[in-house]
């Protein structure tokens, strides 16, 4: 976990790879209790979304931030990602901040290659 301070607030951003439930990302996400004050903010930056299951009430993380399912692999206007290869629903999976497991999750769309 970095410490970076935001309008006079704590906040501490950890991260975890591909792998979220190695021991070494179950370690990260368990790390967060050990530092910093109870009013500070902890954020997690995972590669996919499905990390937000392992975030339980007592890990003190505030907020998950993933990507991964780039909004969905194959998307339908109206119907939204057919497609996002993980086990969020699909409708976290699009993207947005959503709930998932009674944590809060912000999944990101990501960016496509610059022409």
């Amino acid at each position: 976990m970095a410490p970076v301070t935001v309008r006079g607030r704590w906040v501490w951003i950890g991260g975890i790879d591909l792998a979220y439930t190695s021991a070494d990302a179950t370690e990260a996400v368990a790390e967060p209790a050990a530092v910093g004050e109870d009013d500070d903010l902890r954020v997690l930056v995972a590669h996919r979304p499905d990390a937000g299951y392992v975030v339980g009430e007592l890990d003190r993380i505030d907020l998950v931030v993933a990507g991964h399912t780039h909004g969905g692999q194959v998307a339908v206007p109206v119907l939204g990602p057919l497609i996002t290869l993980s086990d969020v629903p699909r409708s976290v999976g699009a993207s947005g901040l959503h709930d998932l497991a009674g944590e809060p999750i912000y999944v990101g769309t990501g960016v496509g290659p610059i022409t």
